[in-house]
């Protein structure tokens, strides 16, 4: 499932990754290097990174992040659940 992806408003792709954990992928923040997250609240503090380096981010990758906070935690299982 991807947060946001590379498009016409997003600079920026992040997903949670079959490993069960939040990726962004080939970060322009980190030279290109994926980050991995297994907090959604740094997924989203590394989102708000990307903006304050003005990268587009898309309001729902910040809105899905946070309903998942709410919903199940901050803590990405790596067992397999959301």
């Amino acid at each position: 499932m991807s947060y946001c992806r590379w498009g016409e408003d997003c600079d920026v792709y992040m997903f949670l990754s079959v490993d069960r954990v939040i990726e962004c992928v080939a970060c322009t923040l980190n030279e290109g290097i994926p980050m991995i997250f297994t907090k959604r609240s740094d997924a989203v503090a590394h989102l708000k990174s990307h903006i304050n380096n003005a990268d587009r981010v898309p309001d729902d990758a910040f809105k899905m992040l946070r309903r998942e906070i709410e919903e199940h935690g901050d803590i990405v299982n790596i067992k397999g659940e959301i």
